[in-house]
């Protein structure tokens, strides 16, 4: 459609003052010099001269202005990651190590992850000083965020330089910045169990990753001394996510896992999912989980096109359905109020109420479809329906390390009509062989000692 149809005389006017004050800005032979060397494959033939020069102006600007605030984060993060970091750790290892001293740290949630909380408990009761450095609720933008992160940056690079051990289960820049000193063990636990979609290096330069440039001028995951793993068959993707190398990838198994292995866990967790649906009336749960969309944390969010009527209508007599959604997820799409009333006491949201832990306890059935919940909830040996609408498209963003596929322990389906022939499938005939096969290859270090392996392989590393 033409330009000059999508926007009015007065609206065009206005932009083409704005693209005329840019190219003032940056001088108008540079932006001359833009225009003429810019040779988009414009999508209507129909555009004019001036239309094509002004669009491209603004383009060229846009990108010029872009690389300007590029070059000057590169600056501040040089000086943050090449100087400062490095001066006020190198002052801190001028003191010795308190052998005594453990870090806990996670800069994404208020409290501690799932994947520390055993460890946490258990060097507490050996007499270590657990600390934690958790999210330090800056504000949401401006010179106030900043001022927060660089003073608890410059907090965890002083208690790293003393510290023997350091956990982290996410991305943590500042680590990067120093490598550990002799008698310091930074110990990767990572948010997930397997290897599902990619992360880290594995994603460079595409939509969801850092550019290669970036990772280049400042290396991430670089400075571990231990990271641990829920199987050996997942260590080669671990290496080609964090480029550190195989003998530091530990298959001992994920430290979170060891809770499903409790005496009565299971039970618990159902008791406390059927509390949250008071309408479950003795129906089996579906929980339904899946990973969020988007090409950042930030900007994370959730969009399924189920048809949560006909899924009512099939269903409703011998299941509930129960969403659990990820908690990075804050944009997440409400029921409208004729669908919520006409599917009432089938549909629970349970995001905000319940574990995933609870949730995986609780329920007979589970439908995700990128998220790595599927490798803690195979532990169970349980059914699970792969709800893909969207394969190709994020096959082609974000990947995964194993062939989709052939990878998921489950059907594959890709609308309502098909999770609802699955799900009576799987009521008829189950494969059970098929998930404790996943299981074994994925989680095999997961069998309810995963946190004292890891533990003792630690404390006794230096000896």
């Amino acid at each position: 459609m033409r330009i000059k149809k999508l926007l009015s005389r007065k609206q065009k006017k206005l932009k083409e003052e704005l693209i005329e004050y840019e190219i003032r800005k940056i001088g108008r032979q540079l932006a001359g010099e833009m225009i003429k060397n810019y040779d988009p494959e414009w999508p209507d033939p129909e555009l004019t001269k001036k239309e094509k020069e002004l669009l491209a102006a603004r383009y060229e600007v846009t990108r010029a202005l872009a690389d300007e605030r590029k070059i000057r984060r590169y600056k501040k993060r040089d000086f943050l990651f090449f100087k400062y970091w490095p001066g006020v750790y190198q002052k801190g290892c001028k003191k010795p190590i308190d052998e005594k001293l453990a870090l806990f740290v996670n800069d994404h949630y208020d409290t501690l992850p799932d994947n520390m909380q055993d460890i946490y408990e258990k060097l507490s009761q050996m007499g270590y000083t657990c600390e934690l450095l958790l999210n330090p609720k800056a504000p949401d933008k401006g010179l106030g965020k900043q001022f927060v992160y660089f003073l608890y940056y410059r907090k965890f690079t002083k208690r790293y330089a003393r510290a023997k051990f350091v956990f982290f289960t996410e991305y943590f820049m500042p680590l990067y910045a120093n490598k550990p000193r002799k008698g310091t063990h930074t110990v990767q636990l990572w948010h997930a169990s397997g290897a599902f979609k990619k992360f880290g290096y594995s994603t460079a330069d595409t939509s969801w990753g850092m550019s290669r440039e970036t990772m280049e001028k400042f290396p991430i995951h670089n400075t571990y001394t231990d990271v641990f793993v829920s199987a050996p068959k997942v260590v080669e993707a671990y290496d080609d996510a964090f480029h550190c190398g195989t003998d530091i990838i530990r298959p001992l198994g994920t430290p979170r896992t060891d809770e499903y292995y409790a005496p009565g866990r299971v039970e618990r967790g159902r008791a406390a999912v059927e509390k949250l649906c008071p309408g479950i009336n003795g129906r089996k749960i579906i929980l339904y989980a899946p990973t969020f969309r988007g090409n950042s944390i930030k900007k994370s969010y959730i969009h399924s096109p189920l048809d949560y009527k006909a899924l009512f209508d099939a269903l409703s007599d011998r299941y509930i359905f129960v969403s659990k959604l990820h908690p990075l997820v804050r944009n997440a799409t409400e029921l409208d109020e004729a669908t919520a009333a006409s599917t009432e006491g089938f549909l629970y949201d349970i995001s905000a109420t319940a574990s995933i832990e609870d949730a995986l306890c609780a329920a007979d059935m589970v439908i995700s479809d990128y998220s790595s919940l599927i490798f803690d909830y195979s532990l169970l040996e349980r059914p699970m329906i792969f709800y893909a609408y969207d394969l190709e498209e994020y096959e082609e963003g974000r990947s995964f390390y194993y062939p989709y596929r052939d990878f998921v322990p489950g059907p594959i389906v890709t609308d309502t009509a098909g999770i609802i022939a699955a799900v009576n499938e799987q009521d008829r005939s189950f494969d059970r062989e098929r998930v404790a096969r996943f299981r074994q290859e994925f989680m095999s270090a997961c069998d309810g000692h995963a946190t004292d392996r890891i533990l003792d392989y630690l404390i006794n590393a230096d000896q």
